[in-house]
Parts: structure tokens; sequence; C-alpha cells
């Protein structure tokens, strides 16, 4: 019997900040067993709709990366699966 690793993933956010005028940003580190694998900044206005936040965009890309390294892809996109779900709860307007 071969034995499957099992890692543990999250994120970090660093680097936020505002101008206080339309900019602000985020930085965002992707760990894998504790250890930073990969880093992502983010950008954002508040001048252009929908005008997400640097930190808006940062914790959403942190959140999906982490919803594929925690769950397969039959569990995300199959039939009645986690994208699904969403979408049944956007239509009804909760969140």
């Amino acid at each position: 019997m071969t034995e499957q690793a099992t890692h543990t993933y999250d994120y970090r956010l660093t680097d936020v900040g505002d101008n206080e005028e339309f900019l602000s940003w985020a930085t965002v580190e992707y760990l894998e067993d504790g250890v930073v694998v990969d880093t992502e900044e983010f950008f954002g206005t508040s001048e252009e709709p929908p005008g997400y936040s640097g930190e808006q965009l940062a914790r959403s890309s942190a959140e999906a990366w982490l919803e594929t390294k925690l769950y397969s892809l039959e569990e995300r996109l199959g039939p009645y699966g986690m994208e699904w779900q969403r979408e049944q709860e956007e239509r009804r307007g909760v969140r």
C-alpha cells in the first residue's frame, strides 16, 4: 500500500495599502506546508466600476487558488457542485 502525502495550503495578505485617493494594492503569498510557493501583487481602483480594491482582488485570487488545492475538479464543477451552488446563491441574492 502506498502512502499519500498530505499537504496544507493557506495564503497570507501582505503590503495592503491605499493612497487615499483612488489607488489601492495588496500582495498575496500562497503557502504550501507553511512555505511561500508563489507571490502575486494586485492593484485596484475606486474610480472605475465596479471599483474593486487591491485587497479584494488579492483575497478573491487567494480564495480561488485555495479552492483548487482543497477540492477536486469534479467537486467544484460537477453537476450540483460548488460552482452550481454559488450560482444558485447569487440568483437568490444570498451572500
